[in-house]
């Protein structure tokens, strides 16, 4: 799993030292969520996205919405996925 943070510029960058891989048997995610940190725990929504790049592009979205994101990381989940290949931004919302 990588963390990401924002850099200067407000683009993403992975945080140094954590990517690890664990060790075992991990069985294979269903689907990926991404979850977000304001400073404290990460928490995510009930999207669950078939592939770990749409849960990606979904993180960078609601991190350039919400101006309080600290990190993001995406996390593989045994639940079912419940939304599309990608995410879509609505066209309604504006990036800053």
């Amino acid at each position: 799993m990588t963390k990401y943070t924002r850099n200067a510029d407000g683009g993403t960058v992975p945080v140094p030292g954590t990517t690890w891989s664990n060790q075992g048997a991990v069985p294979t995610p269903k689907s990926y969520v991404a979850e977000v940190t304001t400073g404290g725990e990460f928490a995510g929504n009930a999207l669950r996205f078939p592939t770990k790049e749409g849960a990606e592009e979904y993180a960078v979205d609601l991190m350039r919405r919400w101006t309080l994101v600290q990190a993001w990381r995406v996390v593989g989940s045994q639940d079912e996925p419940n939304h599309g290949e990608a995410f879509e931004p609505r066209p309604d919302r504006v990036s800053l």
